[in-house]
């Protein structure tokens, strides 16, 4: 069962997982589900505000922890702001590397091993995603 409340009982998230080559990331969708038009307020001003929403799960079930390794100051961004009209969807990009230490994004790297299998979720306003499961 979903956890909503009335502000985010609108809101559907899609997640899916790609990799080309030596780059890899998620795609974020944002569904407006309901029948009027819906303000998302989401912003990646910061360059690692979807990171805290974003949980990543090794094969044992066990939560993988991001290293942090560049620290950014939220920034206000009049553009985070932005109406979903019925059935529309808005999506967001979470573009990485692969690099010898896993993972790697703009603000943070997830430890993960080549040829292991992991899942992944995206909470946001404790609306989660669907999960993915995939492999480096």
């Amino acid at each position: 069962m979903t956890t909503t409340d009335n502000q985010t009982a609108w809101m559907a998230l899609e997640l899916t997982f790609r990799r080309t080559g030596d780059e890899a990331g998620f795609t974020i969708a944002f569904v407006n589900t309901a029948d009027t038009p819906q303000e998302l307020v989401f912003s990646n001003r910061s360059h690692k505000a979807e990171f805290l929403g974003l949980r990543i799960l090794d094969a044992s079930g066990q939560r993988v922890e991001p290293v942090r390794h560049l620290i950014i100051k939220p920034l206000s961004d009049p553009d985070g702001r932005r109406w979903l009209q019925p059935g529309e969807r808005w999506e967001h990009e979470l573009q990485g590397t692969l690099v010898k230490e896993g993972l790697a994004f703009p603000t943070l790297i997830f430890p993960l091993a080549p040829q292991q299998s992991y899942t992944a979720q995206f909470v946001y306003q404790r609306v989660p995603s669907n999960t993915v499961t995939f492999t480096l």
